[in-house]
C-alpha cells in the first residue's frame, strides 16, 4: 500500500515537473516552428562552450521519443534542403503519460555552412526523423510547417555557457555570429 502511495506521489511530482519545464521553455524562448492545429513546438538555443558552438533543439509534443539511433533534422526550402544529424545516438524524452506531452532535447553541431544556409534561405518546413525503440524500431516523423525565420535566426546567436556541466541553462550575453 505504501509503495502504491509513493508511486502515485512521484507520478504527480513528475507531471508537475514536466509541465513546469514546458512553461519555462515557452517563457524563456520563442518557438521557431510549430505544427498547425497542435501543441507541437520546436525551440532552438545556440550555445558556445569553451569556443565550441552547438545547437540545442527542444521539441515539445505528444510523442515520446526513445531512440538509440539518433535523429535527423531536415530544413526544407522551396528548392533545397539541409540535413543535420543529432550529435548523440541516444535520445530520450521527459514524458508525462498522464498529460500525453513530453520534452525532447536534440543537440547538433553549429556548422558554418549551416549558418550560411540559414542566412540565405527561408524554411518552408523543418522535419525531424527518428527510429524509436530498441528492438522493434518504429519510424517517427515530425513535420513543422509554420517556421518563424526571425525567431530561428535570433536563436542562432550563441550564448556562452558556464563550464558547470549543466548545459540546459546557458548564461551570458553571447557573441554575435552575424545572423
Amino acid at each position: 500500500m505504501l509503495k502504491t502511495i509513493l508511486k502515485a506521489k512521484l507520478n504527480k511530482d513528475y507531471e508537475k515537473i514536466i509541465v513546469a519545464r514546458i512553461n519555462e521553455i515557452a517563457k524563456e524562448r520563442k518557438s521557431v516552428a510549430t505544427v498547425p492545429g497542435s501543441h507541437y513546438n520546436l525551440y532552438l538555443q545556440a550555445t558556445s562552450l569553451n569556443g565550441f558552438n552547438y545547437l540545442a533543439f527542444t521539441i515539445v509534443c505528444s510523442e515520446e521519443m526513445k531512440s538509440v539511433s539518433g535523429c535527423t533534422l531536415t530544413f526544407k526550402t522551396q528548392d533545397n534542403e539541409y540535413v543535420l544529424k543529432s550529435e548523440s545516438d541516444n535520445i530520450d524524452s521527459d514524458y508525462s503519460h498522464k498529460s500525453s506531452i513530453g520534452v525532447t532535447l536534440v543537440d547538433t553541431d553549429l556548422l558554418n555552412d549551416f549558418e550560411a544556409f540559414v542566412k540565405a534561405n527561408k524554411f518552408n518546413e523543418i522535419k525531424i526523423d527518428s527510429k524509436v525503440g530498441q528492438v522493434f524500431k518504429k519510424d517517427v516523423t515530425f513535420s513543422f510547417t509554420e517556421v518563424n525565420m526571425d525567431a530561428f535566426r535570433n536563436s542562432m546567436i550563441p550564448k556562452e555557457a558556464e563550464s558547470t556541466g549543466d548545459l540546459t541553462n546557458p548564461v551570458g550575453s553571447g557573441s554575435s555570429t552575424g545572423l
